[in-house]
């Protein structure tokens, strides 16, 4: 079986300059786009409108999901996506979602990659419990004020590429885009934000979010696809708990 490859992380962990009164910003709350001594983020998703017939049912997407947690060095220990973090006592990362998955980091701190591999180098998986369908890579890039710029999130036979939009010095964005594909089936999406409230830290709490998707199958011949249009306007809620805040 493979050796288990662990990427190790410095035990000075850098953080980066931003700045909320006496609180540092780590490396990772910064790369989610957030400020502050942030521990937990709790998630809630009401669809408003939409113009696909097939939305039907409970408007609430999501409830009180927890979305995100850092640990008090401001290191990720849950990200967006489900992906765990596993740290020993000198914050050195040991393990992720599996004892496989690996993750790189640049001269900055900054979250650079995520793997969790399936598959060793002859092509064998390394546990005989686990599926293709595991297999997932994300990949990040930065702007000049430490935002991300670009984001690649990978599979078994499908992926989407990220682009991120940011007006001024805010640290979370105004509009994403992105394209995606999954065996034959393509999106190309545009997400925008309006943002309408903040919590005393500086974080958005609620935000109206308007996604525009065209989505379409590679035909079999030389035809041109047919592209179906869908618009979604959510409202998304946040609730985030921080590690000084007094019980």
């Amino acid at each position: 079986m493979k050796k288990i490859a662990v990427f190790v992380l410095m035990a000075v962990f850098a953080l980066v300059s931003c700045e909320k009164g006496a609180q540092k910003t780590s490396a990772d709350v910064h790369t989610f786009g957030m400020t502050g001594d942030v521990k937990n983020v709790f998630y809630s998703v009401l669809l408003l409108e939409t113009s696909s017939e097939d939305e039907q049912g409970d408007p609430w997407l999501e409830q009180d999901e927890l979305l995100m947690s850092f640990d008090r060095e401001g290191r990720v220990i849950q990200d967006e996506y489900g992906n765990l973090y596993i740290y020993d006592t000198e914050g050195n990362f040991i393990a992720g979602t599996s004892q496989w998955s690996t993750i790189t980091r640049d001269a900055k701190g900054r979250l650079v990659s995520y793997d969790c591999s399936v598959l060793d180098e002859e092509g064998n998986f390394l546990d005989d419990d686990l599926d293709v369908f595991n297999e997932s890579h994300y990949k990040y890039t930065y702007d000049a004020k430490d935002r991300v710029a670009t984001e690649e999130y990978t599979g078994w036979e499908w992926g989407a590429d990220y682009k991120y939009e940011y007006e001024g010095d805010k640290f979370y964005p105004s509009r994403i885009t992105f394209e995606s594909y999954n065996e034959g089936y393509n999106e190309s999406c545009t997400i925008e934000y309006d943002y309408q409230e903040f919590d005393d830290k500086g974080n958005w709490t609620v935000r109206l979010v308007t996604t525009t998707t065209d989505s379409w199958e590679e035909p079999w011949d030389d035809s041109e696809p047919e592209v179906e249009t869908d618009t979604y306007v959510n409202r998304e809620y946040r609730k985030i708990t921080y590690w000084s805040d007094k019980d």
